[in-house]
């Protein structure tokens, strides 16, 4: 199941950028697959059958921002916005 996140994750990450989108934007899609992934993360820890539910979303937001954002530049500029918005995990 770990390798089921970190592979969401990291999907999430490569696939997520923000060409073209103004910078708040991008911060309001980083904090958003933060947060997903944050609840993703305690729902593992209280009950892993649960994450699955967050599989689901992370994934369809993923291929929403995908279509959104697709600048190898930029996507840089996500990743490090997401990599920001995760110090907030709780």
């Amino acid at each position: 199941m770990k390798k089921v996140l970190i592979t969401i994750f990291l999907g999430a990450i490569c696939l997520t950028s923000c060409g073209g989108v103004g910078g708040s934007d991008m911060k309001a899609d980083a904090k958003k697959m933060a947060d997903l992934t944050c609840r993703m993360n305690k729902a593992m820890k209280e009950d892993p059958t649960k994450a699955s539910e967050f599989t689901k979303e992370m994934t369809e937001f993923s291929v929403e921002t995908t279509k959104k954002y697709n600048n190898a530049t930029d996507m840089k500029a996500f990743a490090e916005a997401l990599a920001e918005e995760m110090k907030n995990c709780k």
